[in-house]
Order: C-alpha cells, then structure tokens, then sequence
C-alpha cells in the first residue's frame, strides 16, 4: 500500500490517472499542478518533501529564474505564494573577462533593456514551497510517496509500478526526477553526454559594501565565479550586503575550497572577484555538485516524455538550467491541454510536438552555453585576447546587448 503523503485522501492501492508525473521537484511539479488545473487527473509522485522549518536558513540552492518563468508562477497562480521578501531582482550584470592587460567588460542592464528586471534570484526551498501550496489546493492531484520502480506501455495506457508496492495506470508517464532519472533509465534513452571535470561550489557572504542588485560573474581561465545579488541577511540595515556564489572550478579544487576555513574560502573569493564587494565574511560551510552537459535521445517515447533535468543539463554560467526545465514545462502543458478531441495523451505525434517545440530554443541555448565554457576554459594568449575583445565588442553593440537580455528573459 502506498506510504501515505499527499495533498488529498489517501489512495487505494491502484488507481486510474490521465498523466502521472515522477518527479516532485520545482519542474514536475508546476506541471503537474498546470495540468490538475486544466482538468486533468494527476499523480505527482516522488519522496515527501522535507518538512518546513519556522526559520529557516538560506538555501545554498537558488536560481536566477528569467521573465517567462516567472509568468508560468502568474499562469498557475502560486506567485503570490512565493516569499517575496527573500527573493532579490536582478537590475544589472557586470561580466569581465581573464586578460591583465586589457580584460573583456561586458554590461547588462535592465534600464538599458527598458524592463524592471534582467531576473529574480529565488532560493530552491522558497520556489518549492510556493509550487506543494498551489498542489494542495487542487483536488485533482495526488501526491504519493514512492518512485517508479518500472512500468509496462500498453496499448492505450502505461502501467506503473512504485517501490512501495502502488500500482498506477495513466494515459502518459513523464520522467521530471532529475539527472539520474530512474524513468530514463527504465526507457532505456541515453544521449550526448560529457562531463565538464568541474563542480559547482556554492555558499553564501556577506559583504562589505551593497551589491546594488547587480549580478557579477569573472571568468578566470580554469573558473568561472558568479555573486548574485540576495536580499538582506537577517535583520541588516540599508542596502543588502548579502551574496549567494557558484564558483565552477576543476573537481579536486572544489574539494580543496570545501576543506577550507571560512576566512580562508572568503579570502580566495575575494581575490578572485578582484575585492569587488569588498571584505567577505562566510554564511554557511559550501556544498558542491558535479557539473556535466547531457542531452537526451529522444527525449519522448510512446506514452512517455522527459523534462528538466531528466532531459537535459548544462553549464551553470548562464544561469538558465532552472528556466529551461520551467520551459518544457510550459511546452509540454500547452501541447497536452490543446490537443484535438480525439488525441489521445500519450499518442507519440503528440508528444513530439513538445519535442519539436523545445528543440530549436534549448539547442541554442545549451550550445552557447557550451561553447562558451570551452572558450573560456582555453588559455593560451591568442584565445584570450580574441575573447576579450570580443566581450567589450559586444558591450559597446547596445541592439545586440538588449537582443541577448530578452533571448535570455524567455
């Protein structure tokens, strides 16, 4: 029997849904909820989120979430929702470059753009939380504690079975459970896979001076250091002195940072960033996750579609991994509720047409994102020079800056 959770009664031990979602992070989620909002009825299945704290700590996860997803949170109803109070916007960006001698400046602003904001910097936690309220509020929906332990593709339905002993049948299975995605696996989809050799180390300081809703970021050759801009830490005065930081470095030297004094990490992150912020003082101990770039092949079988991380994964130097989950979320959902009445859910046509919509957007995305960290991560005179000059080229190109910004805000 299933261990109970979720939003509503539990269930008998199998049940009948037209999609069941694996997956109860931020993107399974949103579509799930979207499609319990369109009518449909839904499983949302996945390990029981932790429970809330009264105060918690800052997230070491956040995301710099772009306009479109943003306007999925208004579609679904669960912007409100968010703590608005430790979200921070994005007003500016400032990028420099690797070379001494004359290094690349690159600016971005939201004025320069004539919007309010380039993004919002949203802790993992806060985005959740917000998505598990809008799911509770739909009858529709129901969320199991369990994961897919296999399923069977039938004719008109695809039968699942969950490790805790739950048998589901559903119309369409989507894998939304993440880079090691256990329903990936069981459909047997690989892809173009490579992994970069860095880690991502992220924690949070406070620091000397305000960061004035700028985001900053520092190629170095074999790193590349990001400080994003967060809402004051506690009860702070004036302008908010407080960062979160994802530093890509090589794998061995992200586990040289872990091991390292808090003074000693706010020391290197000061040397790296120049003293840009100042004097840093560490806020938590850094956690570190391993950076890879992987596009899976197809990504939609008969009775079965792949979205977020499950799908695909890149770079964190543009921070858009978040966004383009978000994104298949919203194409899978619009492709789902406007299907014609006598298509069936998990008709493959169908579900290709998600897949044709993505294909051109996170093609280009992951692409330069990619292209990008090879080019930087080069280190011989010649390349540096071309893509400095290249940085402060396109800073002094206004219509090309604003031409990205927007590409960028989806």
């Amino acid at each position: 029997m299933q261990q109970a959770s979720g939003y509503h009664a539990p269930m008998t031990s199998t049940q009948t849904f037209d999609v069941a979602v694996a997956g109860r992070g931020a993107v399974g989620s949103a579509l799930a909820l979207g499609l319990a909002q369109a009518g449909l009825r839904v499983a949302l299945i996945g390990p029981a989120p932790a429970p809330s704290q009264a105060k918690p700590a800052w997230d070491l996860r956040v995301f710099a979430l772009s306009r479109a997803s943003m306007a999925l949170f208004e579609r679904l109803k669960i912007a409100r929702r968010l703590d608005w109070a430790r979200i921070a916007a994005v007003r500016d960006m400032q990028i420099q470059g690797d070379d001494a001698r004359a290094p690349g400046q690159l600016h971005f602003s939201a004025y320069g753009a004539q919007v309010g904001e380039l993004a919002w910097i949203v802790e993992g936690r806060n985005l959740q939380h917000a998505l598990e309220l809008g799911c509770e509020m739909q009858a529709s929906l129901v969320a199991i504690n369990g994961e897919v332990e296999a399923y069977t593709v039938g004719a008109d339905t695809v039968d699942i079975t969950l490790n805790n002993g739950d048998l589901l049948r559903a119309a369409l299975l989507v894998g939304a459970d993440g880079a090691q995605s256990r329903v990936r696996s069981l459909a047997g989809i690989d892809g173009v896979r490579r992994d970069y050799g860095h880690s991502g180390v992220v924690t949070d300081f406070v620091c000397e001076r305000p960061h004035g809703d700028c985001a900053y970021q520092w190629f170095r050759g074999d790193s590349i250091l990001a400080l994003l801009p967060l809402p004051p830490h506690e009860a702070q005065p004036g302008p908010s002195t407080h960062v979160s930081m994802v530093w890509s470095v090589p794998t061995e030297r992200a586990a040289q940072l872990l091991r390292s004094s808090a003074d000693a990490l706010a020391d290197e992150v000061e040397q790296a960033s120049g003293g840009r912020l100042g004097k840093l003082r560490t806020m938590e101990h850094p956690a570190a996750f391993a950076l890879r770039y992987f596009v899976a092949d197809p990504c939609v079988q008969p009775r079965l579609a792949l979205v977020g991380d499950a799908a695909h994964l890149m770079h964190p130097l543009a921070g858009q991994g978040m966004n383009a989950g978000l994104l298949d979320a919203v194409a899978l959902l619009d492709v789902l509720t406007s299907r014609e009445s006598f298509r069936d859910l998990g008709d493959l046509r169908l579900l290709r047409r998600y897949a044709r919509a993505r294909r051109e957007d996170l093609h280009l995305m992951m692409t330069t994102t990619d292209l990008l960290k090879r080019l930087f991560e080069r280190d011989d005179p010649i390349a540096r020079g071309l893509r400095n000059v290249g940085m402060n080229l396109v800073d002094r190109l206004p219509v090309l800056k604003n031409r990205l910004i927007r590409q960028a805000m989806g």
